[in-house]
């Protein structure tokens, strides 16, 4: 009588751990921020070194001319296609930072920044990106990569935190 209950009590611990091991393989524990946010060197817009660079397009001088050659913690890094020849602004349009690692030419994304869309009183919008530049970018050489109506422009290198 003993070997039966034994026997059965075997059994229910069995299909509990096996169910409790099932259960939990089922259970997905990843945040879905950290699930869905993409890889910071194997970026989605596939500009990923700096040879790559020879493909886009470099930034009009407008642009280029709001970019510092040297920012420091505290900084902002500001730019607008407010004073371009016009089109008007999205939310697709965006502009990421990267940093550039100096011994393999890779671009490591540190930064996207959406836009901020202005409206006009002609009508027209504006887009405009802006983040403050913060002692979690290490002191190095970066790129701004721009992409407006799907085609993708690309900056002067400049330092942050150097």
């Amino acid at each position: 009588m003993t070997f039966k209950i034994n026997v059965k009590r075997i059994a229910l611990a069995g299909a509990l751990a096996i169910g409790g091991v099932t259960l939990a393989g089922t259970l997905n524990t990843t945040p879905v921020a950290a699930a869905t946010a993409s890889d910071p060197f194997n970026d989605e817009w596939g500009i990923t070194n700096t040879r790559t660079l020879m493909y886009i397009d470099k930034m009009n001088t407008y642009n280029q001319n709001m970019i510092k050659y040297g920012y420091h913690t505290g900084d902002v890094f500001k730019m607008t296609d407010e004073g371009t020849e016009h089109r008007n602004g999205t939310m697709e349009d965006i502009v990421k930072i990267f940093r550039i690692d100096n011994e393999t030419g890779n671009l490591i994304r540190l930064k996207t920044i959406m836009p901020n869309i202005k409206y006009a009183p002609s009508g027209q919008t504006f887009s405009t990106w802006e983040t403050t530049i913060t002692d979690v970018y290490p002191g190095a050489e970066y790129i701004a990569i721009q992409k407006i109506n799907g085609h993708f422009f690309y900056s002067h290198n400049f330092n942050i935190n150097q």
